[in-house]
């Protein structure tokens, strides 16, 4: 979904699984390579909220009442998503790719399970990493984890955006799902959390949506 969605744009699916519980699912894109929407994600990398950002979220949950919501973020909808689920639990699980870790931990709800999949050579997310944050997530917490994986360094580098791109990350993704498969691995309670949003049915979209 999130390779395949313009820039600055927010997606929030509805599912059911078979015993009729909702839950949402928010997808969010990075930011466009120009000015405005570079600076908007600086903006996001301080730790401020898009208003246009919340009330869709906000509009969709409550019209759906889910059980739970898990924000996909690439880049800035990485960011956006740790901005929104440090104060709203309903968020139980948030998975971001590519994007900078702006929030602790400890700025989370107890609840609210973490997965942020950064590759070592995309200098977006290394460049921009908050360093608290970064350093929260060391330790072998098995619902709060930052996963670095190795680059692909056939793509171009700084200043190039090829390796901070979301197509790049979905091999990241999977080293991710087959590591987690491993019943001793510490990744396999996010595994567990991310099944949960298969769906027996979707029952709502909202199609892409400015998030700005």
């Amino acid at each position: 979904n999130l390779a395949q969605m313009p820039p600055d744009t927010i997606r929030v699916k509805a599912i059911k699984d078979t015993k009729g519980t909702v839950r949402l699912i928010v997808y969010m894109s990075g930011v466009a390579d120009n000015a405005t929407s570079l600076a908007s994600g600086a903006f996001s990398n301080a730790g401020a909220a898009y208003t246009k950002t919340t009330t869709v979220v906000d509009q969709q949950i409550a019209k759906w009442k889910p059980a739970e919501v898990m924000w996909v973020g690439h880049s800035n909808g990485g960011q956006q998503g740790q901005i929104y689920a440090s104060t709203h639990p309903i968020v139980t699980t948030l998975v971001t790719f590519g994007s900078p870790l702006i929030k602790k931990t400890s700025e989370f709800p107890a609840n609210t399970h973490v997965l942020d999949i950064q590759a070592d050579n995309d200098w977006v997310a290394q460049r921009f990493n908050h360093a608290d944050a970064k350093d929260s997530y060391s330790g072998s917490s098995t619902t709060k984890v930052l996963l670095i994986t190795a680059g692909n360094n056939s793509l171009p580098g700084f200043p190039a955006f090829d390796r901070h791109a979301p197509s790049a990350y979905p091999q990241y993704g999977q080293a991710f799902d087959s590591a987690a498969r491993n019943t001793g691995s510490r990744f396999v309670t996010l595994r567990n959390d991310i099944s949960r949003f298969a769906p027996a049915s979707y029952v709502g979209d909202t199609g892409n949506l400015a998030a700005r």
